[in-house]
């Protein structure tokens, strides 16, 4: 600078004196020296420019600037990889469609980090949002984060601190989630409420709990509210009150995975309900008495039913066997005499088994004891191993 400035005046000094068209020798000299560090300014310009910098810039705020702009971008791509996709607000909500929300929101109890590399003061401590939704962060006040993504907030907190620091770049991360609690009840090994703690699957959600009972049925339900949109399969229907999505959905389905899209994503406060199976008990003079489970057969028939139980014995008296029906509510009873034996060698018709019936196969020595022995079944029938059909 001191050169180009010094030239300039010696040029405009010499021209003023003598008014000739020409220079001395000094001048031109200097002026050469001037055009060859022009070349060199222009060069290191354009290399610096390509490294994204100007040359004649100081490190002023700008360039802190610059430099927090990259830190959040490689900040919220760590955060991304750590967390998984359920912090990135860049796939739109479909919050109240058809296919449920994707981007799951902030509320009461939530914890959240704010990074940043500057504002001390607001950075690297957790917030906890109240029951109204808001956080209360030092010299920023109550900022409101319930309802809202992680994008969504980011934004907000970067427009408030805005009053305080020229382009802030404030990044959150959410470090426990209690704002998205879903209940799953009925035959898994760890039945009870969980949180969801981002994006969930329905098999995601079946391993928290455990998997699947051994007496689990073939079918389980979800009943969603409908502010979290209608369940996304051809068979899901609203409840009679109007506030719930609900459907049915095969596990046997689920698990072999012929249909991915009964894998949905679950919402919070979803209720996942896993059917317990109807069992048909086999006891008597057989092989193997006790329970089994239907799964995801509706019935089996008096022959399967022998077949389960690995056959009766030679000493049975199989053709006064009975089939024990019990009503739903287990007030009211019925019997239907069958001949096993019959069934057996195919003269008779294979008769069916519904959920909850006891086939009871006497021996030759209950042929005199009769109901007194059906009693007996009943009464034992509860504490036989349950097998799966």
């Amino acid at each position: 600078m001191n050169v180009r400035f010094t030239s300039r005046v010696l040029a405009l000094d010499y021209s003023g004196r003598s008014g000739s068209k020409s220079r001395s020798k000094a001048a031109r000299q200097i002026d050469g020296e001037e055009n060859a560090k022009r070349k060199i300014s222009v060069h290191d310009s354009s290399f610096r420019s390509s490294a994204g910098r100007h040359p004649f810039r100081r490190s002023d705020e700008s360039d802190a600037g610059a430099a927090r702009s990259g830190w959040a971008r490689a900040f919220r791509f760590a955060n991304h990889s750590t967390h998984g996709p359920e912090h990135d607000s860049s796939h739109g909500s479909e919050h109240g469609s058809g296919t449920g929300a994707l981007n799951l929101f902030l509320g009461p109890d939530d914890l959240i980090v704010i990074q940043g590399l500057e504002m001390e003061e607001i950075v690297n401590k957790p917030y906890r949002i109240d029951p109204e939704g808001y956080i209360s962060v030092p010299m920023l006040g109550r900022i409101k984060a319930g309802g809202m993504t992680v994008g969504d907030f980011e934004t907000q907190l970067n427009q408030t601190a805005s009053k305080y620091v020229r382009n802030p770049q404030l990044v959150a991360s959410v470090t426990e989630f209690h704002s998205q609690p879903i209940s799953v009840v009925g035959a898994v090994n760890l039945p009870g409420a969980q949180q969801l703690q981002g994006k969930k699957t329905l098999m995601q959600v079946i391993s928290m709990v455990g998997g699947f009972r051994t007496d689990a049925g073939n079918r389980l339900s979800i009943a969603r509210e409908l502010q979290w949109g209608v369940i996304p399969l051809p068979n899901a229907t609203n409840d009679p009150s109007g506030k719930y999505s609900v459907v049915d959905i095969s596990i046997s389905e689920l698990l072999q995975g012929r249909h991915p899209r009964l894998n949905i994503l679950i919402m919070p406060n979803d209720v996942i309900t896993v059917h317990v199976a109807e069992t048909v008990y086999v006891v008597g003079d057989v092989h193997k008495p006790g329970g089994f489970v239907l799964g995801e057969h509706k019935n089996m028939t008096v022959l399967q039913a022998v077949a389960m139980a690995e056959g009766i014995y030679g000493t049975s008296d199989s053709k006064h066997s009975r089939i024990i029906h019990h009503a739903a509510d287990g007030s009211v009873r019925s019997e239907t005499p069958v001949n096993v034996k019959m069934i057996l060698s195919g003269k008779s018709e294979d008769l069916p088994l519904d959920g909850g019936d006891i086939l009871f196969v006497p021996g030759s020595l209950s042929k005199k004891v009769g109901l007194k022995t059906a009693e007996a079944a009943i009464q034992t029938a509860s504490g036989l191993a349950i097998w799966r059909f």
